[in-house]
């Protein structure tokens, strides 16, 4: 991945690894690693095992991402596999692996694009999003917010998050 990303690439008698960065590090600890990197990093193993196959006419349609353990911030391995090449789709499992032990898992399934059925398509209203006020002013220092239902978005800290 690309300098400045979650992580830095290297080679070792395993493969390609991955050396996570500090834009890696989540909010829940010293060591941990945030699901944003552990997603986009599976994510990026499944579609280039898809482009190695030569196939380009795929487009991903559906990504499902389980995070069976805490990742940490330490040397990560990647690996992913074919389940079944069609010729419409191609289903990828994909694995994280750190110390030896199976972090997350991820399936992704990869579709040809096809001419969209005639008719609306659903979408919820644009009041359904709650932001905060748009001439609220930026914390300074607040780098992640969260949302919850009571309280709406909040930084870290438990300040109220400005409009983004």
């Amino acid at each position: 991945m690309s300098e400045g990303g979650f992580f830095e690439r290297f080679d070792s008698s395993d493969g390609e690894r991955l050396r996570p960065t500090m834009a890696a590090a989540s909010g829940w600890g010293p060591d941990s690693m945030r699901g944003m990197a552990v997603g986009g990093a599976l994510a990026r193993e499944a579609e280039r095992v898809v482009l190695s196959t030569g196939r380009t006419d795929l487009r991903p349609v559906r990504w499902t991402l389980d995070l069976c353990r805490p990742a940490q911030l330490v040397e990560t391995g990647i690996t992913a596999r074919v389940v079944r090449e069609g010729r419409r789709v191609c289903l990828v499992d994909a694995e994280l692996v750190q110390e030896g032990r199976l972090v997350a898992r991820a399936s992704g399934l990869f579709a040809v694009p096809s001419a969209s059925p005639r008719g609306s398509v659903w979408s919820p209203p644009r009041d359904a999003l709650i932001l905060p006020p748009d001439d609220m002013p930026p914390l300074r220092g607040a780098l992640r917010h969260y949302f919850t239902e009571g309280p709406g978005w909040r930084t870290r800290d438990g300040g109220r998050a400005h409009a983004f």
